[in-house]
């Protein structure tokens, strides 16, 4: 009976502080297009020195790319970040990670910021694959996200976390085919969200 009750309460509880969570994404992301502008491909230009391209938005994920990021890469480097951007448009990764994130948040802490830390590399990952799948070799695009952490060092801008860039560079780098060894099973649950 009473655990019961706890629990339900903590259900309650984490679904008030994720519907929150969802609100105020909606109201910042309506200001973040508001100062963009939409291009032609359907992704929005952000004037900004930081270089960085992300996607957000739960039902309709959109891509944003910074202009240092657009002004800092040639024609092959910008059409892998898109690439990249579009993946996780198509997977609707934004809505997978905070359906992962709910899911997550009946963990301890320190599991559950492990089990949120891999289920991200994984959407990277796959994101990353699909480059991959698109003609472009691993190096290709370890490269680009060299040149893109770079960039965010030579600005002091830490937009991409070191040692997850570090990570995936590694992980285009070592393997000739694009398999997921360390993750698969945070990958089936991935693919089947």
């Amino acid at each position: 009976g009473f655990s019961l009750i706890l629990f339900s309460i903590m259900i309650v509880s984490e679904l008030g502080k994720k519907i929150t969570l969802v609100y105020r994404s909606s109201q910042q992301l309506s200001v973040l297009q508001s100062l963009s502008i939409k291009q032609k491909d359907g992704s929005y230009l952000i004037e900004s020195n930081v270089i960085n391209a992300f996607t957000c938005g739960l039902l309709k994920p959109v891509c944003y790319l910074t202009s240092a990021l657009k002004a800092g890469l040639n024609k092959e480097e910008l059409s892998m970040v898109q690439i990249h951007e579009n993946a996780h448009i198509k997977s609707y990764d934004p809505i997978k990670k905070l359906l992962f994130q709910l899911l997550s948040s009946f963990y301890p802490v320190y599991i559950r910021k492990t089990l949120l830390v891999k289920f991200s590399i994984v959407m990277e990952q796959m994101a990353d694959r699909q480059v991959v799948l698109s003609g472009y070799d691993n190096h290709q695009v370890a490269s680009t996200l060299v040149k893109v952490a770079r960039g965010n060092l030579s600005q002091n801008k830490f937009t991409f976390e070191h040692n997850k860039m570090k990570k995936k560079e590694g992980y285009l780098l070592l393997e000739k085919e694009y398999t997921f060894h360390k993750l698969q099973h945070l990958y089936v649950i991935n693919q089947y969200m």
